[in-house]
């Protein structure tokens, strides 16, 4: 296409630290590439292109879309599903699965690495944010990454949110 913009980025090295060479390549300055491109109109807009590996406990931006799904609760999580609660939950499906890569030796098994994750779901202050809002729209999140450690978190990996931008 004349007069288009492309820029894409990642990362997906499996090798270890000390197997690393000089010449290997890593973006760690951002969580994210923004690409200037003409839309159909013509139109410069700027987006984001999600990257594929991130870290626990980082400040993050992955874009997607949200969706809301209904998880089995208390007293057995899907053991009595006549009995046991309903849970809704807001997730993010983002636009390309991501991998979570954790310590080399996680101090707890929820900061084990997770690759090709398609699902995230969202804890955020409701008092703040209305995700309700955002239902099926695509979003930019910003939050913290962590893994899944109660009979409440229903994905492998979660994203405690603190913005939300609608694109």
């Amino acid at each position: 296409m004349a007069g288009s913009l492309f820029l894409a980025a990642g990362c997906n090295n499996s090798k270890t630290d000390k197997e690393t060479t000089e010449t290997d390549t890593t973006i760690s300055t951002s969580d994210t590439v923004a690409s200037s491109a003409p839309d159909d109109a013509g139109v410069s807009a700027t987006r984001v292109v999600n990257k594929t590996d991130y870290a626990y406990d980082k400040s993050v931006v992955i874009s997607g879309k949200i969706s809301k799904e209904t998880f089995y609760g208390a007293p057995g999580f899907g053991e009595n599903p006549k009995t046991d609660a309903k849970e809704e939950r807001y997730l993010l499906v983002p636009d390309k699965p991501i991998n979570v890569i954790g310590p080399v030796q996680p101090d707890d098994d929820s900061k084990e690495s997770k690759y090709n994750v398609s699902k995230i779901q969202l804890l955020y202050d409701e008092n703040t944010i209305d995700m309700g809002r955002y239902l099926g729209s695509a979003v930019q999140l910003t939050g913290t990454l962590f893994g899944a450690h109660t009979g409440h978190h229903h994905t492998p990996v979660l994203m405690d949110v603190t913005q939300v931008k609608g694109q």
